[in-house]
């Protein structure tokens, strides 16, 4: 399983590097930076992951690889986020899902994870809304600092939209950990 996420990594690396020049190229420098952005967070996370040896499930990370691929190249590069009302949506979901996991497995290094699976689906459903929260932070700060007329944020309903997404996934994270443990 270490050699096909290793693989899966160099192919998500590539892609999204191809469809950051391109974006670069094109003039779409609003794109091209969210890309590159997406991977080199994605990225880093998951060479922090290799380099500390932490024992995270390679499933974790190829399902959260797969949240930021899809965020990187078909919302940004392929225009989903554009062409479609319900993408973004459904990615939250999705996305607030994979992080979810990925780091309740990452969090198990560095505190004491014990206690009743109902225990354990609580804090990952908790972890879930919070990175969710963390995200919309983050859209909003670069909103705010952006010159540009793209926006992350489309007013308080695509907000609202938006955590609420957040939180289906981290219900269906958390109904994950409570089956699981």
């Amino acid at each position: 399983m270490f050699w096909l996420t290793l693989i899966l990594f160099v192919l998500f690396v590539g892609m999204l590097s191809y469809s950051s020049i391109k974006l670069f190229r094109q003039k779409e420098t609003v794109r091209a930076k969210a890309v590159t952005n997406t991977g080199l967070f994605f990225s880093l996370l998951v060479l922090w992951i290799l380099f500390f040896r932490l024992q995270v499930p390679y499933w974790s990370i190829l399902l959260a690889m797969a949240a930021a691929f899809i965020s990187g190249f078909l919302g940004q590069y392929l225009r989903m986020y554009f062409r479609s009302v319900t993408f973004d949506r459904y990615l939250h979901a999705y996305g607030s899902f994979a992080f979810s996991l990925l780091f309740f497995y990452l969090l198990d290094h560095f505190l004491t994870m014990g206690g009743s699976p109902l225990f354990l689906a609580v804090f990952v459903f908790l972890l879930g809304n919070t990175l969710g929260v963390i995200f919309e932070l983050l859209e909003f700060s670069h909103d705010v600092k952006s010159k540009s007329s793209s926006k992350s944020q489309h007013g308080l309903k695509d907000t609202n939209t938006d955590m609420l997404f957040n939180l289906f996934g981290a219900v269906v994270a958390a109904a994950f950990i409570y089956v699981t443990v």
